[in-house]
């Protein structure tokens, strides 16, 4: 018999799928930047995604990606998914770089979506909840 340890405390458990996704973050009014990267896994409710920017919990990001319809929680007849996603947790990966010729670090990010629409504070304050 299993231990109830074993079990996710998760709603839905997470999909692994290596999907493209673009991730935009606004650092300031001055600063933004646009990163491509892929999926590791999703949920209806978050994905996880390795960025080289770096990036903080509490962090907000805009995802655009073509996310399967029967994971959406809106927007299901359009081509591309855009959903706003607050950063919940990074860690630093080590990963080959055959480019260097060495290791670069990483960061594996999981963000929690929240929406279609950024907070009503997104435009006034800083660029993290």
């Amino acid at each position: 018999m299993a231990d109830s340890q074993d079990k996710s405390k998760r709603l839905r458990e997470r999909v692994k799928l290596a999907l493209p996704v673009r991730v935009r973050c606004r650092e300031s009014a001055e600063h933004e930047w646009v990163e491509m990267s892929r999926l590791i896994d999703v949920t209806p409710f978050g994905a996880r995604f390795a960025l080289a920017h770096p990036t903080e919990r509490g962090r907000l990001l805009h995802l655009t990606l073509p996310m399967p319809r029967q994971l959406r929680c809106f927007d299901h007849i359009e081509d591309q998914y855009r959903v706003w996603a607050l950063i919940r947790n990074v860690t630093p990966r080590a990963q080959a770089d055959a480019d260097a010729g060495g290791v670069s670090i990483r960061l594996e990010v999981g963000g929690a979506f929240t929406g279609k629409n950024p907070p009503a504070s997104y435009g006034t304050g800083p660029p993290t909840i």
